[in-house]
């Protein structure tokens, strides 16, 4: 008698300084069977395709956000995702009113988050449900 084993697995996230999304699948067997004695992982890392998100922005920020996945980026734009069998897809880009022109964090979640970014050379807090600027202080 042959056995079917379910392998489940958890995906690996990364953006890099190119506005790029990086997926990797990884067996949560591999995951705790643990690292080796050089830091490296205990299989070879297979990555999909990178997904381009941010433009040519770096990517500042990935998170589930209100149970969607979300990255925030340089180029000032809040980018959502479905995870489909294929990797992930955009399903949304929203740019934030209030000329931010670099996203950095989401600070608080929820449907409406608010966020730090800078606007030209001030950094700010943003809320997006109240559309408003919450603090502000000069950098430059």
């Amino acid at each position: 008698a042959s056995k079917t084993r379910r392998v489940s697995a958890h995906r690996l996230l990364a953006g890099d300084v190119h506005g790029m999304i990086h997926t990797c699948s990884v067996p949560v067997e591999e995951l705790s069977s643990g690292w080796n004695s050089r830091g490296s992982p205990p299989l070879p890392l297979q990555f999909a395709a990178p997904l381009k998100a941010h433009g040519r922005e770096k990517v500042h920020q990935i998170l589930e956000l209100a149970g969607v996945l979300t990255s925030v980026g340089g180029d000032g734009n809040l980018v959502k995702y479905s995870d489909a069998p294929e990797g992930l897809v955009v399903t949304g880009i929203s740019k934030v009113p209030g000329e931010l022109n670099s996203l950095h964090a989401v600070l608080s979640g929820g449907a409406t988050p608010v966020l730090a970014a800078f606007r030209t050379t001030d950094f700010v807090v943003w809320d997006t449900g109240a559309n408003l600027e919450r603090w502000r202080t000069s950098c430059g």
